[in-house]
């Protein structure tokens, strides 16, 4: 008689698991209400319409044009599964075609915007790399250490092998390409200093392509260098130290280093806004003008939710996030244009076989995630927004009500008909168990009866 290979019962014991956790998501969200209120992160690609495509704390938010109601602003929900990265929401490289390139600690995977799965990349050299970040939209540059140092993999699409670019015992902390197409990398260790790639698409690189090395007098020693902001030679990073971070400004032409303001505990920015540059500083939203002079920026109604993020868009556009939206400031009125709202997104693409485990890991994902929060609806799967609905409160208030430990206890969104249906597909999971565990022979490694 033969028995299950081991492989064949992991895969039995992951589909089941995965069938579990779709099962799961359907069940009553009284024992499901955990994980931070969903928002809006940043924005990956964007265009003169809005934004394609947005990152958020549950996943990829990528526009959908012709879907759903058919306007700018519907979107289609990509999770962490679609890309193996185990439920983490992962750092996203995207290029002018609208492939899609994905790096984790595991390996590379690609695919496109209007696909339903990614497939892992061959890069032999890349052996459980941390990333720590991804900029560029053709060639794209993913910026990994290791135990030497660090290594730079410069992807000129989602199909051809990277090159690769290695800094030993420098921990470059992140990149950015320069508006004259160079790209520059920022270390806080060993030393602080700012790298600046001049030839980034010759290939193979001469000695003279070298990248340049402009120490930085700070007047801390930093943790971390983030790379913020770049127009002409202005190049805007923050510098993390115990207790805050402080933003600056780099002359790429003199190299003079001037401090923009004084430290903050939590900053966002800066990012360019007309001449002057905007920042979040402790929640407050604050102006820095041509003469570095520290502002509040008065916003006609703005409201009284906190901002949670700021950036720049492909049109220069200052975006800001308040609760679960995104809003573009209207620079001549001071007022905050509605730009993506995570309302905005209307499920995972149903024409996605779900034969495959990603795909149905993202239905469960989607079906748990959105339903908790109020994203989702028995209709399809899909949130309807309409004059009626667009406004209506959130089930999750804001992300200051979800737990330090980003549970949103004393959450309870409303019941939806969805725990009849969740209790039967898991009964008849557990009747499909016992029934093979019965069907099953018995296991050589643990039936020790003795021979008569």
């Amino acid at each position: 008689m033969q028995y299950p290979s081991v492989n064949r019962r992991y895969r039995r014991a992951r589909r089941l698991s995965i069938l579990t956790a779709v099962a799961l998501a359907f069940t009553s969200t009284d024992a499901l209400g955990h994980g931070g209120a969903p928002a809006p992160l940043d924005i990956i690609a964007s265009d003169a319409q809005g934004p394609i495509f947005v990152r958020t704390n549950i996943g990829f938010a990528g526009r959908w044009p012709g879907r759903g109601p058919g306007r700018v602003g519907d979107f289609r929900f990509f999770c962490p599964s679609m890309f193996d990265a185990l439920g983490a929401v992962p750092l996203v490289g995207r290029f002018r075609s609208g492939d899609l390139i994905v790096p984790r600690f595991e390996g590379v995977t690609a695919g496109t915007m209007g696909g339903c799965a990614f497939a892992p990349l061959d890069v032999p050299e890349w052996q459980a790399r941390t990333v720590i970040a991804v900029a560029g939209d053709g060639p794209v540059f993913v910026v990994t250490r290791d135990e030497r140092g660090s290594a730079v993999f410069v992807f000129d699409d989602a199909m051809s092998a990277p090159r690769i670019e290695r800094f030993d015992d420098v921990k470059l902390d992140d990149v950015m390409v320069l508006d004259d197409g160079r790209v520059a990398f920022s270390s806080a260790r060993p030393e602080p200093a700012i790298f600046i790639r001049d030839n980034p698409n010759r290939q193979p690189p001469g000695d003279s392509d070298n990248p340049s090395r402009q120490p930085l007098a700070l007047e801390e020693p930093p943790q971390f260098l983030s790379l913020r902001a770049t127009r002409g030679p202005r190049l805007i990073f923050a510098s993390s130290v115990t207790g805050g971070a402080r933003p600056y400004e780099l002359n790429l032409e003199t190299f003079a280093l001037t401090a923009l303001s004084p430290g903050f505990a939590k900053l966002h920015g800066p990012v360019f806004i007309g001449d002057g540059l905007a920042m979040l500083g402790d929640g407050h939203l604050l102006t820095i003008n041509v003469v570095n002079q520290l502002d509040e920026l008065s916003i006609v109604d703005e409201g009284e939710k906190p901002y949670t993020c700021l950036t720049n868009d492909q049109s220069h556009r200052l975006i800001v996030c308040q609760d679960r939206e995104m809003f573009a400031l209207d620079a001549v009125d001071a007022e905050l244009i509605p730009y993506f709202r995570m309302t905005d997104l209307h499920g995972v693409d149903p024409t996605c076989p779900t034969s495959t485990e990603a795909n149905l890991q993202c239905v469960g994902e989607w079906s748990h995630k959105g339903r908790e929060s109020g994203l989702f609806r028995f209709d399809g799967g899909l949130a309807e927004v309409d004059a009626g609905t667009a406004d209506a409160e959130p089930v999750v208030q804001d992300l200051q009500s979800a737990s330090p430990g980003g549970c949103a206890l004393g959450m309870k969104p409303a019941r939806q008909p969805g725990t009849a249906l969740g209790g039967l597909a898991l009964a008849g999971l557990l009747i499909c168990g016992r029934r093979r565990r019965a069907a099953s022979p018995p296991d050589r490694r643990t039936d020790r009866r003795r021979a008569p």
